[in-house]
């Protein structure tokens, strides 16, 4: 990032990196993404390539109480959200549905 750049955040794996992953991990969920693979280089069409990680990492997530009834929601949409791969998480829930 330029010295004198206004910007104040870096662009993270939820926004922008997963989303725009290869077409050749479209099945690759959230997941694992963070837990298999590594940036390696910009490629030569200008996207970013990715590498399997010799050794997996273990995603950190929050941890959730399905049992509370406040926490119900967040805790499935949380599973949906890791599990299921997705490039625009806003179709992860089905019109009329809540989160």
């Amino acid at each position: 990032m330029d010295r004198s750049s206004k910007d104040i955040f870096n662009p993270s794996i939820i926004e922008d990196f997963y989303p725009t992953r290869p077409n050749n991990m479209e099945d690759v969920s959230l997941y694992e993404f963070v837990a298999n693979y590594k940036f390696d280089k910009i490629g030569e069409n200008g996207e970013r390539e990715y590498k399997l990680r010799s050794k997996p990492v273990l995603p950190n997530h929050r941890k959730f109480y399905p049992m509370r009834k406040a926490e119900r929601d967040d805790f499935y949409y949380s599973l949906i959200f890791l599990f299921v791969p997705f490039r625009d998480k806003s179709t992860l829930i089905m019109e009329g549905e809540t989160m």
